[in-house]
């Protein structure tokens, strides 16, 4: 589970800014399974913070999915969220650097949440926010997932060129 600040153009409705990314915008509050593909996705506006998006989406997750018993996050989701979770019934393990660690690195399970917003961000439509509606704008972030995992299908059905 994890968030992406996104910039949002004039027409966006959920326009607010994100201090700690130094953005005018929205976020994007995303769930993914240990594979990368995604489960929810919510949006929200710059300055809502990751545990106040991140305990509405456990909600949404939770109905969706009543079986879910992990979820991995970042250091952005506080106490609060990990609480929200236990009273759920699942456990949230929030994975941070080591103390004292500088520069880039791989941290457990965090790649696979980064790596799907590297895929969806090849959707040139979500560059930018430019939806006016919440709605519409969490469908293109489905529909972009949806493109991308039919792209992926239609690659390995193919019969191979060499009979």
């Amino acid at each position: 589970m994890d968030s992406q600040s996104v910039r949002s153009s004039e027409a966006g409705r959920g326009r607010s800014y994100d201090a700690g990314k130094r953005v005018n915008g929205c976020k994007r509050m995303t769930a993914v399974d240990t594979e990368g593909n995604l489960l929810a996705v919510q949006i929200t506006g710059g300055v809502i913070s990751e545990t106040a998006g991140g305990t509405d989406l456990l909600g949404e997750l939770s109905e969706q999915f009543p079986d879910l018993r992990q979820v991995w996050c970042d250091q952005g989701f506080r106490r609060s969220f990990t609480d929200r979770a236990a009273e759920l019934g699942i456990t949230a393990t929030v994975i941070s650097r080591r103390p004292g660690s500088v520069g880039f690195h791989v941290l457990p399970r965090r790649w696979v949440v980064e790596r799907f917003f590297a895929w969806i961000s090849r959707a040139r439509r979500l560059a930018r926010d430019f939806e006016r509606l919440m709605g519409t704008a969490i469908t293109v972030v489905e529909v972009a997932y949806v493109r991308m995992t039919l792209r992926r299908l239609t690659r390995t059905a193919q019969p191979s060129a060499h009979i």
